[in-house]
């Protein structure tokens, strides 16, 4: 029996510029920082709320907007 696939399209910032849409097969975000490769942070943003740190057994939709901190990077005064 085979195991379909789901792939979903979600809106991923990873250049600090853009939100390209990416499509993934991933269902969490644990699932897509294997998928892709991501270390660091991932962020869901939120158009009517505040931005917070997505944990690894968040679950993805299609049309999510998902913002990635490399673990390099880091933002604030130094």
């Amino acid at each position: 029996m085979a195991v379909e696939t789901t792939t979903i399209t979600i809106s991923l910032l990873t250049d600090g510029v853009s939100y390209i849409p990416t499509q993934v097969t991933s269902t969490t975000v644990g699932e897509l920082r294997e998928e892709l490769g991501l270390t660091g942070q991932i962020i869901l943003s939120q158009e009517d709320a505040a931005d917070v740190i997505a944990a690894d057994v968040t679950t993805l939709n299609d049309g999510m907007r998902l913002s990635h901190v490399p673990q390099s990077m880091k933002g604030g005064e130094e």
